[in-house]
């Protein structure tokens, strides 16, 4: 049951931060401290959401490189650098 609550509260955020993405976007939000990512690209905190929400712990490092994010984090207590694309948030590499 707790697993499960903490399961739903990830997604619940991680749809939260996507909805704030798009909106930011669409709205042509640039204050001061807003992120400004390519059009098209999502922001780093939806990529680290997308990453709890799909089982990893914490992440050391998180860099983008072109239409990637190149991440350093852990899965099951085991240290591991992950590729994320950085438009559909698709986790497309793993390497342990």
């Amino acid at each position: 049951m707790k697993h499960s609550l903490k399961r739903q509260f990830v997604i619940i955020s991680t749809l939260i931060l996507i909805s704030a993405s798009v909106i930011n976007v669409e709205a042509g939000g640039s204050g001061p401290s807003a992120p400004k990512p390519s059009v098209g690209v999502l922001s780093e905190e939806v990529v680290r959401a997308r990453l709890a929400s799909a089982g990893y712990g914490e992440i050391k490092s998180i860099q983008q490189k072109g239409q990637s994010y190149v991440v350093e984090t852990a899965r099951d207590g085991h240290p591991v650098h992950v590729k994320v694309d950085a438009v559909t948030g698709q986790i497309s590499e793993e390497n342990r």
